[in-house]
């Protein structure tokens, strides 16, 4: 199931940070990272969801990652504290999807990051068609191959 991501404006006050959200599954325990508001902390520590700053080696490598080259995808997780129900985006591997769904985790790609002002201004369809576009691996090919295609004529004339 995909789902569609609206973001909100951010107060500059406000500080993110590079965490990681530890999830027990019923066979494994998962470790996802993902960025959140410092906040927040006192109340997902209250509700026992185990999150916490990521080391920075792991820092490096999550920050290098190219998503167009990867299969490491953006998806939203739900997780479940004493009494609520809190929604977290995190840099999850596609290869480990169905694997982790087994496991009793409620995973879902991220298809659309979406700003608040292109949905106040009324363009969200084309918004998302372009990054529907952008996003898939045929256009990359494509747009690969025409270019491949305009070398050689260059060389050819």
């Amino acid at each position: 199931m995909n789902q569609l991501m609206i973001t909100t404006k951010t107060n500059g006050s406000k500080v993110k940070q590079l965490m990681e959200l530890e999830v027990r599954g019923k066979d494994k325990i998962w470790c996802f990272p993902t960025v959140c508001y410092n906040r927040y902390l006192k109340e997902w520590k209250n509700e026992e969801i185990n999150i916490g700053p990521l080391p920075n080696t792991i820092h490096q490598r999550i920050t290098n990652i190219n998503p167009f080259r990867s299969e490491k995808q953006l998806m939203i997780l739900q997780v479940h504290g004493k009494n609520k129900l809190y929604n977290f985006t995190v840099m999850g591997n596609n290869k480990l999807l169905e694997e982790q769904r087994d496991d009793g985790l409620d995973i879902n790609p991220l298809v659309n990051v979406i700003p608040e002002w292109i949905v106040n201004i009324g363009l969200l369809h084309p918004w998302c068609f372009f990054q529907d576009l952008l996003n898939n691996t045929w256009f990359e090919r494509i747009l690969i191959g025409c270019i491949i295609v305009g070398i050689m004529l260059v060389v050819l004339i």
